[in-house]
């Protein structure tokens, strides 16, 4: 099994985060907040779920339970400052809740290419049409963490 099947991993790396931190490197602090969502407040298929909060207790608790305290995150961004920067940030977070983590940066073209294949890639996909037609992409949006 993936480990990102179980719903209590994916928690966990939610969980570690503070989105806001990631929200600094991208947009300099400026926007709207990611609620952990696939889609935006403006879409039809937005839910308010309330605004997610950092609890890095919890995000090792889950891990733990998983049996996955141990596993390492690769993480994947393009190879430029904001994604590089951000994906940083991300797995720096993860640390600090006691999860491994070590990221990747790589071309723009080498991601293209193994698209589907990396389970945790930063990228920006923009506005979409339908919220549920992304949804296979998973942790590949830091936005796609529930």
């Amino acid at each position: 099994m993936h480990p990102y099947a179980d719903a209590r991993v994916r928690r966990a790396v939610a969980l570690a985060c503070d989105n806001a931190v990631l929200l600094e490197p991208d947009y300099d602090g400026r926007g709207t907040l990611a609620e952990n969502h696939y889609v935006c407040p403006i879409h039809p298929e937005y839910a308010d779920i309330g605004a997610p909060e950092r609890d890095t207790e919890a995000a090792r608790a889950l891990m733990e339970e998983a049996g996955m305290l141990g596993f390492e995150h690769e993480m994947f961004s393009i190879d430029d400052d904001w994604r590089r920067d951000t994906t940083d940030a991300l797995a720096a977070q993860m640390r600090d809740a006691g999860l491994k983590g070590q990221t990747h940066g790589a071309a723009r073209q080498h991601l293209l290419e193994r698209q589907g294949q990396i389970p945790v890639q930063l990228h920006r996909l923009g506005h979409r049409p339908l919220g549920g037609a992304g949804a296979d992409i998973g942790l590949q949006d830091r936005g796609c963490l529930n």
